[in-house]
């Protein structure tokens, strides 16, 4: 019972980065490169496109290297971190820079969801629960992209980008951290 509480935590932060980052790239690349709507509102269906290989690379890495789906997705955060700090370091610099991080950051954010949503639960197959823990997972998901939808446009409204991007990185890093910390949880729970 009490160890989901932490668990809760990365999966709120991937609901926030990958939802959030995806529903605010248009606004951001219109904003900071000064492009039409429709050119940014383009280039950001490319996005899931792109994210099409998280679920098989997060399933690849779980069942060939780290057999530990909280080990594997602390290396989506970890890496999704790192190239948070590169988009705040080069993202405004380059719009084709700027699009293949948001890219690279909503495909490792996809790769964390499967691995907490999808196949994290199956762990809990002993308890009978594997379905009720994949839709609670998925419920902090969504919550975790509309807190992001909202906050992230109350952010940028009274502080501008500056503070979002930080705010995705220190999410990241969050996760990261929660992940590294419960990756003992799925050998107390199966």
């Amino acid at each position: 019972g009490l160890l989901i509480i932490p668990l809760m935590i990365p999966v709120l932060a991937q609901g926030m980065l990958r939802d959030g980052v995806s529903t605010w790239v248009p606004t951001y690349l219109t904003e900071t490169f000064i492009l039409s709507p429709d050119f940014a509102v383009g280039i950001s269906v490319l996005l899931p496109v792109m994210n099409l290989a998280a679920p098989y690379t997060a399933h690849f890495l779980y069942r060939k290297f780290f057999h530990n789906e909280l080990i594997t997705a602390a290396l989506f955060f970890a890496l999704t971190t790192l190239f948070s700090l590169a988009f705040l370091l080069w993202g405004s610099s380059n719009v084709w820079v700027g699009i293949l991080l948001f890219a690279i950051i909503t495909t490792c954010m996809e790769a964390a969801n499967t691995l907490l949503v999808t196949i994290l639960p199956l762990r809990f197959a002993r308890f009978g629960k594997p379905a009720s823990m994949s839709g609670f997972m998925n419920f902090l998901t969504y919550a975790g992209s509309a807190i992001s939808t909202f906050g992230v446009g109350a952010l940028v409204e009274h502080f501008g980008w500056g503070i979002a991007l930080p705010v995705w990185c220190a999410l990241a890093g969050i996760g990261f951290l929660f992940c590294l910390l419960m990756r003992g949880l799925t050998t107390r729970i199966g």
